[in-house]
C-alpha cells in the first residue's frame, strides 16, 4: 500500500514536471509568434510590390512562351 502510494506520487510528481516544461514551451512559442507578427507588421507594403513584380515577370513570360510557340506554329504551317 505504501508503496502504491509512493509510485502515484512519483508518477505525479513527474507529470507535473513535464507540464511546467509545457507551459514553458508554450511561452516561448507565444513568444515566437508575437516576433513574427510584429516583423510582419513592419514589412507593410514591400511585400505586395515583390508579388506585384514577381506576378507581372510571370505574366511576361507567358506571353512570351505563348508567342514564340504560336509564330512557330504558323511557321509550319507554311513551310508545308
Amino acid at each position: 500500500m505504501v508503496n502504491d502510494l509512493q509510485d502515484t506520487s512519483f508518477a505525479i510528481g513527474g507529470l507535473m514536471a513535464r507540464v511546467e516544461r509545457l507551459e514553458a514551451d508554450v511561452s516561448e512559442i507565444k513568444a515566437g509568434q508575437k516576433e513574427m507578427l510584429r516583423i510582419l507588421h513592419n514589412a507593410e507594403g514591400s511585400w505586395k510590390t515583390l508579388v506585384a513584380v514577381g506576378g507581372f515577370g510571370v505574366f511576361l513570360g507567358g506571353v512570351i512562351t505563348g508567342t514564340v510557340a504560336f509564330w512557330s506554329d504558323i511557321k509550319n504551317l507554311f513551310a508545308k
